[in-house]
Parts: C-alpha cells; sequence; structure tokens
C-alpha cells in the first residue's frame, strides 16, 4: 500500500509538472501573439527573450528589453523587462510589474520614470474571456525628470477601469494622485507649469463609452473607438488653488469633437500675479493672465464650447482616439 502511495504521488507530481511545462510555453507564445497582434495595429513593438517561471502553480513570465512605439511616432517607451504573472489554474486574470527605471519619449522630449512599486492587473470576463471586465493601474509613486531639466512627483497613484454592470461598453475612470513632496517642476516657464508647480492633487471621475466591449478582438472586425467622454470631475489641487472641470465630449468616426466643458477656479490668484511679476510666462500668456486677473475675482467659472473645429485640428495632430487593443482571431486568455 505504501509503495502504490508513492507510485501514485510519484506520477501525480510528473503529470502536474508536465501540464506546467505545456502551459508555461502556451503562456509564453500567448505574451509573443500579443505583441505581434498589437504590430498589426500599427504600433512598432520589439523585445528580448521570454522566460518563465513560478513552478507549481504560477506563471511568471519576464519579457526583457521592451521597446514600444504608437502609430503616428510620436510617443516610446522602453522598459528593460515587465513581468507578467498569472495563476496556472485561471485565465481571466493578469498581473504586471514593472521596473523602477524607464524611458519614455514624447515628441522631441525625453523622460526617465522611476516608479516604486509600479503594477497593474487586467481581469477578463468568465463568461466571455476576450472582454475587459477591470483594469487597475497603482504605484506607491513616481519620479519623473525630463530633458530639458522639468521634474514631477507623483505619490501614490490610483488609476482604475472597470465596466458598468448591465452596458458592456460603458465604463467608470477612477483616478487618484497625489504630490510627491520631494519634487516639484523645474525651470520650466509656460502658464501650465506655473499652474501645476505647487498642485497636491488630482482626483477624476468619469465614464468613457465606445463603439463596443474593449476586448481582444477579430481582426476582421472594426477596431474598437472611443465614442463619448461624461466627465464628472476632474479636481486639479493645488496649495493655494483647486481648479475643476466637468462636461461632455462626443466623438465622432472622424475622431472629431463636440460637446461642452465647465472650467470652475477657486482660491488665490497669488501664483498668477507672481508669474506676471517675475516674467515667468510668454508675452501672449502675459497679456492672457493680465487680462484674466483685471477681469475676474477670487472664484470664478466659465464654460467653453468644443465644436468641430477642435475635432479637426485633434484630427490632424491624430489624437490616438481609437483604442489600441490587439487584433488576433486565436489569441484569447483563455486559450
Amino acid at each position: 500500500m505504501f509503495r502504490l502511495i508513492i507510485a501514485i504521488a510519484i506520477l501525480s507530481a510528473a503529470m502536474w509538472s508536465g501540464f506546467w511545462i505545456y502551459g508555461s510555453g502556451k503562456f509564453e507564445d500567448k505574451i509573443a501573439g500579443y505583441l505581434a497582434a498589437l504590430q498589426q495595429t500599427g504600433w512598432k513593438t520589439s523585445h528580448g527573450d521570454i522566460e518563465t517561471r513560478g513552478f507549481p502553480n504560477r506563471f511568471d513570465s519576464t519579457i526583457s528589453d521592451l521597446r514600444l512605439v504608437n502609430p503616428p511616432g510620436w510617443f516610446g517607451w522602453h522598459l528593460p523587462f515587465v513581468q507578467v504573472l498569472a495563476l496556472s489554474y485561471r485565465s481571466d486574470r493578469f498581473i504586471l510589474a514593472f521596473p523602477t527605471r524607464q524611458v519614455m519619449n514624447i515628441g522631441d522630449h525625453g523622460f526617465w520614470i522611476n516608479p516604486d512599486g509600479m503594477r497593474a492587473s487586467v481581469d477578463f470576463l468568465e463568461a466571455n474571456p476576450k472582454v475587459v471586465k477591470q483594469a487597475i493601474f497603482e504605484s506607491e509613486g513616481i519620479q519623473i525628470s525630463g530633458t530639458s531639466g522639468w521634474k514631477a512627483g507623483f505619490g501614490k497613484t490610483l488609476l482604475a477601469a472597470r465596466q458598468v454592470q448591465g452596458d458592456t461598453r460603458n465604463y467608470r475612470i477612477a483616478v487618484q494622485a497625489r504630490h510627491h513632496p520631494g519634487l516639484a517642476a523645474g525651470a520650466e516657464t509656460s502658464l501650465a507649469a506655473v499652474l501645476v508647480k505647487d498642485w497636491t492633487g488630482i482626483d477624476v471621475d468619469a465614464n468613457m463609452v465606445f463603439n463596443k466591449p474593449v476586448s481582444v478582438h477579430s481582426c476582421s472586425e472594426p477596431a474598437i473607438r472611443l465614442e463619448e467622454i461624461d466627465l464628472s470631475r476632474f479636481a486639479l489641487r493645488m496649495k493655494k488653488t483647486e481648479i475643476n472641470v466637468s462636461g461632455n465630449l462626443r466623438i465622432d468616426n472622424r475622431n472629431r469633437m463636440s460637446g461642452r466643458i465647465a472650467v470652475h477656479y477657486h482660491g488665490s490668484v497669488d501664483p498668477l500675479k507672481e508669474a506676471l511679476e517675475r516674467q515667468e510666462l510668454s508675452m501672449p500668456e502675459r497679456l492672457l493672465v493680465g487680462a484674466w486677473l483685471a477681469s475676474k475675482g477670487q472664484d470664478f467659472s466659465f464654460e467653453v464650447s468644443i465644436e468641430e473645429g477642435l475635432g479637426t485640428l485633434l484630427e490632424q495632430i491624430k489624437f490616438p482616439v481609437p483604442v489600441p487593443t490587439p487584433c488576433a482571431d486565436n489569441l484569447l486568455p483563455g486559450s
């Protein structure tokens, strides 16, 4: 009997080892296929080896030297490695772990990104493993340094998107970011730099409606496209002021935006006055802020109507309204 139990245990271990080896290979193929499918949407991707560990219950795959460039070419991202983690017995959830040093390029500007505990997770619907149910990005802190000397720091940061129950095209978006007290903006002189120099927190609450559920879709199907943004609240808090933005934007199939945005400014205008006195702004910005201060008090609100003109401009600069989800006829999280 004892020998029989030992034999059964050895056989079971051998079968599970075989399952894990087979499954880890399929998992690596899935990651490589995902990156290859992303190229079909116009992205440029390259990477080094993909290695998987985690026996017996996990697939912990590491992608080395990952490089991504978006279709228009104005955004690039280089990561020395990315880890993709999953349980070997659960195919509807993935976790991503990011390195503590990354490089981004936006237009002609380069940025060094130094995060602390940056990670993300993606959950798919059990009933339809193609469709994204929830995605969460979080980090304990992020330090950013630009090639122009510009610096910024984020404390605890959270970005979450969750499918609204009963409406598969609608996703609730929440963003929370806190300022890192040890870092401030550099010497860049612009109205935007002055406004965010002393920021303490950002909060966003919005809904995004797409033409269909966000998913890994077939290459023969129309691309997933953002159709509407219902912004309940965008709050930028600074030491002496707070700016709140709300509104609704609609995007047509030519990436033209229309809608209305309401802006409310609350608090002290001292930062703007000080920027004028120190001549930190360009001449057009100085004229704008001067007229602004001359006609407004401490608190004021205004609305902006966004019509086809802005949409046409966004179309010219290739505003990334289409969602860059990969298309792949046979690429399923559970396959």
